[in-house]
C-alpha cells in the first residue's frame, strides 16, 4: 500500500466510524464527490471548510468527501482524503477532518512549530519529529518540545484550526489536516486556503 502510513490510518479511522454501531453515531451519514455537494443540513449546522488550494492534489480516486452524524454534541464529522497515490505509486498528501466536539482529535509525538490568528480563530501547525517513522517507536530523549519548520516535510505535518468566531452556520468546529510529503509552506497554503461553504 502506497499511500502514507498515517493518512492512510486516519481515513481507515474514518470510515470505521462511519460504520461503527454505536450510540454516537446515528442516520445521515454518506459520501460526496463534490464539496458543492455536501447537504445543507450539514452546512447549515456548522462550519463546513473547503480546502481550496490543494497544490493540484486531487480528491483521492477510490474515497469520497464524507459525512458521520454524531449525537454528542449533535453534528457532522466532515473528512476527506487529497492524494494521487496509487498501488504502485507513492505521491504527497493530505486528510482533512472537521469536528464539532463528538470525536477525540487528540495527537501524539507532535511538536509545535508556530501559530497564526486567522478572521474566524486561530490554526497552529505541528510536525511529529517526536516519532521515528523508520524504526516504528518514539525518538529517544523527545520531551514534547517544538519542532522545526523543515520536521513538517521530512516526519509529517499537523494543522489544527480551532474556529472560535462562528460563520452563517449555527456551530464551529475544529479542523485538522494531517500531511506527508509536504512542505511547511505548502500546509500553510493549503490551511490559509480554507473558505467556508455556503
Amino acid at each position: 500500500m502506497t499511500l502514507p502510513a498515517r493518512i492512510a490510518a486516519a481515513l481507515t479511522l474514518s470510515l470505521a466510524l462511519a460504520l461503527a454501531p454505536t450510540a454516537a453515531f446515528a442516520a445521515g451519514d454518506g459520501g460526496v464527490q463534490s464539496w458543492t455537494d455536501v447537504p445543507t443540513e450539514v452546512t447549515k449546522q456548522q462550519t463546513v471548510w473547503q480546502p481550496t488550494r490543494t497544490l493540484g492534489i486531487s480528491l483521492h480516486s477510490t474515497t469520497d468527501i464524507t459525512f458521520q452524524s454524531c449525537s454528542k454534541p449533535s453534528g457532522y464529522i466532515v473528512s476527506a482524503l487529497y492524494s494521487d497515490a496509487t498501488a504502485v505509486k507513492e505521491a504527497p498528501g493530505f486528510y482533512i477532518s472537521e469536528n464539532p466536539g463528538c470525536a477525540d482529535t487528540g495527537y501524539t509525538w507532535f511538536g509545535k512549530v508556530r501559530t497564526f490568528p486567522t478572521k474566524y480563530g486561530s490554526f497552529t501547525v505541528f510536525a511529529q519529529c517526536g516519532w521515528d517513522a523508520a524504526k516504528g517507536r518514539p525518538v529517544p530523549g523527545y520531551d514534547g518540545g517544538n519542532c522545526s519548520a523543515a520536521d513538517v516535510k521530512s516526519k509529517g505535518g499537523l494543522v489544527i484550526y480551532d474556529q472560535t468566531k462562528k460563520t452563517r452556520a449555527k456551530k464551529t468546529v475544529r479542523t485538522t489536516i494531517e500531511s506527508e510529503g509536504l512542505s511547511y509552506a505548502q500546509l500553510l497554503t493549503i490551511a490559509r486556503g480554507l473558505k467556508p461553504l455556503y
